[in-house]
């Protein structure tokens, strides 16, 4: 192998090691930034609204919703369809998947019960037809 070949080998692995790198930092300090902003942003500059309401929008208007909600911190009462491991199921028209922070415990939440959360939507996930929320805490 010449020096030549040897270099640019040398450089793209450079190049992969860190974008790896990149996208790992971005990952994390986005999770963090959103579970501060839940945690932190004053109760008067949430929006809140109903998950039937929040799925309406989005039926409605997939492009206007996103503009209106994704990177916002928005409050939702809605009614649980589904607990498992660490996220909510809320039943709406689409269903909204609400990941919450880790350390929330919610043992004492069941199926059918009224429940109000604040989390970071990311919006709809296509693949799934599902709305996402992330970092969600739980309000009541």
């Amino acid at each position: 192998m010449s020096n030549g070949t040897k270099t640019i080998i040398g450089i793209l692995a450079i190049v992969v090691v860190v974008s790896i790198g990149m996208f790992t930092w971005m990952k994390v300090l986005h999770h963090t930034t959103s579970v501060h902003m839940v945690n932190h942003t004053p109760d008067s500059k949430v929006m809140k609204l109903s998950a039937e309401q929040y799925a309406r929008q989005y039926k409605k208007d997939k492009t206007a919703a996103d503009e209106k909600y994704v990177d916002t911190v928005v409050q939702i009462t809605g009614t649980i369809k589904e607990i498992k491991d660490n996220e909510i199921i809320l039943n709406t028209q689409y269903p909204i998947v609400v990941n919450m922070q880790k350390g929330v415990n919610l043992d004492r939440l069941k199926k059918g019960q009224a429940v109000t959360l604040r989390g970071f939507p990311i919006g709809l996930d296509p693949d799934q037809n599902v709305l996402v929320f992330k970092s969600a805490k739980l309000i009541k």
